[in-house]
């Protein structure tokens, strides 16, 4: 009897050991086309990184991530709902854990033709192309500094 209750008073701190909060904050942005660093002022960001699960939650969206050393990476597509469209967005995205370093790549790609304009086998070709991030064109860098959030 005495094991399950010191389990389920220690069964909180082993939930949450595995979940982190970071507080961050943009610096600057960087446009790779002009090479123009500009200082960003935007509202402060939180990420809640859950080991665990392999998941980091930004901007109130889940996504999973991988780890390269002491960073985490995540990828965001931007679908266009617009079969007129010939532009698409998405965003490449590191965090450095270690150094509370944020860097989100947004990157762009511009097809020829819309969906509307293309045949069959062009639409394949151009909704793989869309899948494939490392297609797109570098834009912008937005950097900021992250520290845990010590109100958790």
């Amino acid at each position: 009897m005495n094991k399950f209750l010191l389990i389920l008073l220690l069964a909180p701190s082993l939930i949450t050991a595995d979940t982190l909060l970071y507080k961050c904050t943009y610096i600057e942005s960087y446009n790779w086309k002009t090479h123009e660093l500009k200082e960003v002022s935007q509202e402060p960001f939180l990420l809640e990184i859950d080991k665990s699960l392999k998941e980091i939650e930004f901007k109130k969206v889940k996504f999973p991530y991988t780890v390269k050393g002491n960073s985490i990476l995540w990828e965001v597509l931007y679908p266009s709902q617009d079969r007129g469209a010939k532009l698409f967005v998405g965003d490449e995205i590191e965090f450095d854990m270690q150094l509370g370093s944020f860097k989100r790549h947004f990157k762009f790609l511009e097809l020829e033709k819309s969906f509307e304009e293309m045949n069959g086998a062009e639409i394949f070709i151009a909704i793989e192309a869309i899948k494939r991030l490392e297609l797109y064109e570098l834009g912008n860098t937005h950097s900021a500094e992250c520290e845990v959030d010590k109100s958790q």
